[in-house]
């Protein structure tokens, strides 16, 4: 659901950007009030594995068209609402400016429709409230109640695919805002909302199927009062196991990523055969933006762009590996750097 530059006009991707910029800051703010301490190390890992597992989209059968996971609803409910924001943003600012998935000038947006929808209106008016209910599931929080589990994966399903849902609703109607397109509001709506369905359904059993396994060897990360530390004491095991699973996703896994258009693509598509009607050629400022992206992509479409005839030699597979593990410890990079300047900055306010 990456927005493209295309479907945004000037004045409305500024404004996009804007919001996410302040949301960012924000975001900043209430981490360093709110947190004793932010748990840099899961942060990194996590948003690496994220990084790793979009990349993997997965085929919706009988649609022609794929999607990947958003990871919001997963990094809220293992690292908080804020801290999985600012995370997920980085990943997305990265694939935006490192990898040309997604606009630059539409990279505001993509945050906030994301980000910002998952991780902070689902997560905590959905997932946040059922986990408080879930923690009376645990004796002494060791021993799980089984017959809770059915439970838990319907809300994980659920607030996955709300977020997707909301989030396909967005972008509708920034492309409506926009008004440089001649996609009727009506069947874009639709072909979105449709496609996303399945796809939040996709989304809801992995995010589901990973929350359970954290369930079993960590359940105290998911109970932690989210004004409480997160020192990521004891959090090794699970630290190395998802640092280990971004590895193996980003650098084999991705081999088998569906080649079919996205819920994004298709929608578009769909309209426009149906429509018979095509794109509006992009403006200046489109091409600008394009320019700009194709200077700062080292992995345009997650592949090598070294710019010599050496490349077509690295086998395909061998580029997606190269990419997707050097993605993730970018990703991880970047994060922790933020979560430590964070750290540092509230520090520096507590030592005046």
């Amino acid at each position: 659901m990456h927005m493209s530059d295309a479907l945004l006009s000037a004045p409305v991707a500024i404004v996009g950007d804007a919001l996410a910029i302040g949301l960012i800051s924000v975001a900043a703010v209430i981490i360093r009030k709110r947190y004793k301490n932010v748990n840099v190390a899961l942060m990194g890992v996590m948003g690496a594995f994220v990084f790793a597992a979009q990349m993997i989209n997965f085929t919706i059968p009988g649609t022609g068209s794929s999607g990947h996971i958003v990871g919001g609803i997963l990094l809220s409910t293992l690292l908080g609402a804020w801290p999985a924001f600012i995370t997920l943003s980085s990943v997305l600012i990265i694939q935006a400016l490192l990898f040309a998935d997604g606009g630059i000038l539409a990279l505001g947006w993509n945050i906030i429709n994301i980000a910002a929808t998952s991780c902070l209106v689902i997560y905590p008016l959905i997932m946040h409230p059922f986990l408080k209910r879930f923690k009376k599931g645990y004796v002494n929080q060791t021993s799980p109640k089984k017959h809770k589990y059915p439970a838990f994966v319907i809300i994980t399903i659920l607030s996955c695919l709300i977020g997707l849902e909301i989030g396909a609703f967005g972008v509708t109607l920034e492309t409506l805002a926009s008004n440089i397109t001649t996609l009727p509001f009506g069947k874009f709506l639709l072909f979105m909302l449709s496609i996303h369905f399945f796809i939040g359904i996709g989304e809801g059993l992995a995010t589901a199927a990973i929350l359970l396994f954290v369930v079993k060897y960590k359940p105290d990360i998911l109970f932690q009062n989210e004004r409480m530390e997160r020192s990521g004491k004891g959090y090794g095991k699970m630290i190395l196991t998802f640092a280990i699973l971004a590895i193996v996703v980003g650098g084999v896994l991705s081999w088998y990523a569906s080649s079919k258009p996205d819920g994004l693509e298709w929608s578009i598509e769909k309209v426009e055969v149906s429509e018979n009607q095509e794109m509006e050629d992009a403006n200046p400022l489109h091409f600008k933006s394009e320019e700009m992206q194709k200077i700062t992509s080292i992995f345009p479409d997650y592949m090598l762009n070294n710019g010599s005839e050496n490349e077509e030699m690295i086998h395909e597979r061998a580029q997606t590996s190269i990419a997707g593990i050097s993605g993730a410890l970018i990703v991880l990079l970047i994060t922790i750097l933020l979560a430590v300047l964070i750290n540092y900055r509230k520090r520096k306010q507590a030592d005046r």
